[in-house]
């Protein structure tokens, strides 16, 4: 496949890990987008959902997401691989594909089939809209007896409402309704309204304002206001937190922490993620929560621990054990995939994260530049929007940006209309830099 964009940067090591994340999903761009190239090969929708973000920004290949979605879309039964989490991701990831592709004639096709997953997904809600869905015959067996996966390494008490769960389904139905309205559907109103409706159950039952920061499971009402999550809950507190951050759960007046604390970042940091599929996640969300400085400290960490470890492309699962040997999973000692879509979050997370490049608009037609970059001397990066290549340069000195037509370009400093070059001294933009570490790696 053509690798349409690019990063770059003062730390050799993180111009590695973006070289070799994308070269990584390229591997996998194999007509559809499939998992690994060498246990699995086929799609699985939580890697596709992580890939669509890599994709966008360094291959800009529409059509291999586009098919992918739809070839995940049309489940004969059940839930998309047989997991219900998975199913909510596929109406997260339709969403996250017209953002990035700008497609909407995509909404218009795939509209029913949009319908069609609320409409199954929501057989499984309380009276309150909470989701307890229950695995069929052909379910994912990880997942357990409700269908549930999230992630790998992650078990949630049965009998329990992970909250984390309850957060995907907000965000699905929150997706789920706007692409409705694009498509112009007379009941995307009644599912933003669902949505509405659990996220107030969210804030409700699982919302610690004296923390500010998100339990670990709903509260079965039996629990006051301030009760704290055991250690137990602890150890899986990042991914309701880090899950609410990208679904847009924002905290409104009247639910603000007291006194001012902000636990959510703390609570992300502190939770070792299974896999580099959701640590991608987690580390985008902790960097949307103004911690970009710790989010790329940790990508050369975990990443640049694999290319230390020989990597040619990334792996399925971090980690190298006492032995040195790093192929070994699922109690075979080959069977870790060493090149693998769902660790190719670099490639989006490092543009994002250094820059501060993400579309504010589908289609990137209004774009956010603000680039902070530690300690790092400079960085840029390519971008193959819909409507052209937007390139970023940020140093020291300043920032230059060259914009296509048709895109809004946002900035600190202020905003300007492509096509054309754009160009701001530090100040002016307010480019951050700070004492955030190089790479710890050689």
């Amino acid at each position: 496949m053509p690798r349409a964009g690019a990063f770059a940067c003062s730390d050799d090591v993180f111009t590695r890990i973006w070289a070799t994340s994308a070269r990584t999903l390229e591997t996998c761009m194999q007509s559809l987008m499939i998992d690994g190239i060498k246990r699995d090969r086929m799609p699985w929708i939580g890697d596709h959902a992580l890939g669509i973000l890599a994709n966008a920004f360094a291959a800009g290949d529409a059509g291999i997401a586009r098919d992918s979605l739809v070839a995940l879309g049309r489940p004969r039964h059940g839930f998309v691989n047989g997991i219900a989490d998975y199913s909510l991701w596929w109406l997260i990831a339709v969403r996250s594909y017209v953002r990035h592709f700008g497609d909407d004639g995509f909404a218009r096709r795939e509209a029913a089939h949009v319908r069609r997953f609320l409409e199954t997904m929501d057989a499984f809600t309380d009276a309150d809209g909470v989701l307890r869905p229950v695995a069929g015959e052909d379910a994912f067996g990880p997942a357990g007896e409700r269908a549930v996966f999230i992630d790998w390494g992650v078990a949630f008490d049965d009998g329990r409402d992970p909250t984390a769960l309850q957060v995907l389904w907000y965000w699905a139905l929150r997706d789920g309704a706007e692409v409705l309205d694009l498509a112009g559907a007379d009941d995307a109103g009644a599912w933003a309204a669902r949505a509405r409706g659990i996220r107030s159950v969210l804030f409700d039952r699982a919302w610690d304002a004296g923390r500010g920061a998100w339990r670990t499971y709903l509260d079965d009402g039996s629990r006051d206001a301030g009760h704290v999550d055991t250690t137990a809950d602890a150890a899986l507190a990042g991914y309701p937190n880090f899950l609410a951050v990208l679904a847009g759960l924002e905290t409104d007046a009247a639910e603000r922490p007291v006194a001012g604390i902000d636990g959510r970042a703390a609570a992300i940091a502190a939770t070792a993620t299974g896999t580099p599929f959701m640590q991608a996640f987690a580390l985008l969300a902790l960097a949307r929560l103004g911690e970009r400085g710790a989010s790329v400290a940790r990508i050369g960490s975990l990443w640049g621990g694999m290319l230390d470890a020989g990597a040619m492309t990334f792996w399925e699962e971090f980690g190298v054990d006492d032995d040195g040997a790093h192929a070994a999973m699922y109690g075979r000692p080959f069977g870790r995939s060493l090149a693998h879509a769902w660790a190719s979050g670099p490639a989006a997370l490092l543009p994002e994260a250094v820059l501060g490049i993400r579309p504010l608009e589908d289609g990137w037609r209004v774009v956010s530049v603000a680039p902070e970059l530690g300690a790092l001397e400079w960085a840029s990066a390519i971008v193959p929007t819909p409507a052209g290549d937007l390139f970023v340069h940020a140093d020291r000195a300043g920032v230059r940006v060259q914009a296509p037509a048709g895109v809004t370009v946002r900035t600190p400093g202020g905003e300007f209309a492509g096509s054309g070059e754009w160009a701001s001294d530090a100040a002016a933009i307010g480019i951050a830099t700070g004492s955030t570490p190089a790479s710890s790696t050689t």
